[in-house]
């Protein structure tokens, strides 16, 4: 961990353009996504890169690393198994079995953490490809994925398709609930396509090639061909044919007449991607199974119609979203295709385009990259924490009474832009100095109480926060998170409140509306130990305890989206505690100090 706190991850890349296809297009806005983060340093170390593309890395907040020369090495991706040794390493990212061997032996020889992305599933790709060998081939392809995913830290599907498959080849070593899907979302840089307002004569539909020729049946190259063959003013131009003129006979073998037929080579850069997606009135992914379908998106995201496979991950990630099952076709039947390619190009092209821009912004709002990035991290820092012990990131804090020995790791912050109660600070300060004196034995004096069954807390109140209804390693996975959470606001309270986020979000709102003043924070469940200011926020603060509304705020402020995603529960009910004993010992220290 670098000594500001960031950690260091490397992503393993072959390329930062998009020539080697969708894989480096996912690269680089996963690198470029997890940079926006304040505590993460991102480095892509990869074999080529020139100047120009180090500058636009560097306008993300991105260091590209180009690779030693490895003399010997047929495949220059294998010299990333040698990172210079300045190049510091908290995490390496690795893709499949191209990018993720390296990252294994990464892992080994930096002694770093290994996230391990899995994109395809090869067993099911092999039984749809043209080659006598596929089959055996997917099978042991598949195998040395799952070996890898065996041997990561920590597994990430791209899309809810891949997720389900990994999910059941890791069941066996328990791996399975530990994977994080993350699902693309929307690409900025196609949304500023201009796509024509004005009818045309001709249906142009775009299909794409992505891979050699023995890949035209797993791409649904024929059903795209037959389809549009179907459709007289239809035509079908065919891009990213790695050998066109081969691909060109095999689709005109679909009965296409050349006439109505264009195939072009593989798409170069993304310029010219943009500049099809312009071009034609409709895209069409007939793919008989597809881990996710990434162009498919860009088309979308460029306001192009789409028609995907619903075995894809995108197709299934559409069905999620309002609006977006209407563009998704379950069927490998040329005549299914050719009847939805139909019924998008009747349509006025001024419909079918706020038709799917409705789609698009309901699933930008589902699947949003920087909201799953922020998920990420704070999963892989819990990792990191877990693992090397370090207390900066999941304090480990055990329960303590605050009058005795407030925890110095996550006590007494101090906000470097919000004003300060001085006189506050200061009395909580010789608290704490007076109870180091009185608490040096190992038997420590506990304060007169009550009942004798908790200590006397003075004006502090201890709010103690706990999950109801989860199984252990649910309640485990909350509290990892939340423990993030509370490290990071008492560590620095300069926060806007609109950067506020869980915990440091619910810890403002109780002092707010509570008159109430942060001492410390522990988590194993979630307590908060607040200083009484006033009698009468002292009384709110009881009043809203008894009538539950306390235990609604906490759900509102602490629980999001991603909590309930990382724990698979639609719901988590929180119930927040104030001990009776607690809340009269603070009333009459508030009572006594008013006179």
């Amino acid at each position: 961990m670098a000594s500001s706190g960031r950690m260091r991850v490397v992503v393993l890349a072959s390329e930062w353009g998009s020539n080697h296809g969708e894989l480096s297009t996912f690269n680089r806005e996963l690198a470029i996504q997890l940079a926006k983060h304040p505590d993460v340093q991102v480095s892509v170390f990869l074999p080529r890169c020139d100047q120009d593309e180090k500058n636009e890395a560097l306008r993300h907040n991105i260091t590209l690393v180009e690779a030693i020369r490895r003399p010997g090495f047929d495949d220059e991706t294998q010299w990333l198994c040698f990172p210079p040794k300045d190049l510091q390493i908290d995490f390496v990212i690795g893709h499949g079995v191209a990018l993720g061997r390296h990252a294994n032996i990464i892992r080994e020889t930096r002694n770093c953490k290994w996230v391990q992305f899995v994109h395809t599933d090869p067993e099911e790709r092999g039984m749809f490809k043209d080659c006598s060998d596929a089959i055996s081939e997917g099978e042991k392809k598949r195998q040395v994925e799952v070996d890898l995913c065996v041997n990561a830290d920590f597994v990430v599907a791209v899309g809810p398709k891949v997720a389900e498959a990994y999910r059941s080849y890791l069941q066996f070593c328990e791996k399975d609930q530990n994977i994080f899907v993350l699902t693309p979302g929307i690409f900025t840089d196609f949304s500023n396509i201009a796509q024509g307002k004005q009818d045309r004569s001709k249906c142009r539909v775009l299909a794409f090639g992505h891979g050699p020729a023995e890949d035209f049946s797993l791409k649904g190259s024929d059903i795209a061909a037959r389809a549009v063959a179907k459709l007289s003013d239809a035509h079908l131009i065919f891009t990213d044919a790695k050998q066109p003129n081969e691909v060109a006979d095999q689709l005109q073998a679909c009965s296409i007449p050349p006439g109505r037929l264009r195939v072009r080579s593989s798409t170069e850069n993304r310029e010219r991607l943009k500049k099809q997606f312009s071009e034609v009135d409709l895209a069409i992914m007939p793919s008989r199974t597809e881990g996710f379908g990434l162009t498919a998106l860009e088309a979308m995201c460029a306001g192009l119609p789409v028609l995907v496979s619903a075995n894809s991950g995108f197709g299934e990630a559409m069905r999620e979203v309002a609006f977006g099952s209407q563009w998704v076709i379950d069927s490998d039947d040329a005549d299914v295709w050719a009847a939805e390619i139909k019924k998008v190009w009747t349509k006025s092209r001024e419909i079918r385009l706020q038709e799917l821009k409705a789609a698009c912004d309901s699933y930008a709002k589902r699947y949003n990259w920087e909201e799953q990035c922020r998920d990420l991290v704070e999963k892989m820092r819990c990792i990191f924490n877990v693992s090397a012990g370090a207390g900066f990131t999941v304090p480990q804090i055990v329960e303590q009474q605050p009058d005795a020995d407030l925890p110095q790791a996550v006590s007494q912050p101090q906000p470097t832009n919000r004003p300060q109660h001085s006189e506050e600070r200061n009395v909580s300060r010789r608290n704490q100095e007076d109870t180091s004196e009185e608490g040096a034995s190992s038997t420590r004096r506990e304060s007169p109480s009550i009942s004798g069954t908790i200590p006397n807390l003075g004006t502090l109140i201890r709010l103690i926060i706990a999950t109801q209804d989860l199984s252990d390693e649910q309640q485990k996975t909350v509290y990892e998170i939340l423990a993030l959470q509370t490290h990071a606001y008492v560590k620095s309270r300069n926060l806007s409140t609109a950067e506020l986020e869980l915990v440091g979000a619910f810890i403002e709102h109780v002092e707010n509306v509570y008159d109430l003043a942060l001492v410390s924070a522990n988590v194993g469940s979630l307590k908060i130990v607040l200083r009484c200011r006033t009698l009468k926020g002292l009384e709110q603060l009881w009043s809203d305890y008894l009538s539950g509304h306390l235990n609604e705020v906490a759900e509102r402020y602490l629980v999001n989206d991603a909590i309930k995603r990382e724990v698979k529960m639609e719901t988590i009910r929180l119930k927040t505690t104030v001990e009776k004993e607690n809340y009269l010992m603070c009333k009459k220290a508030l009572m006594e100090m008013s006179g």
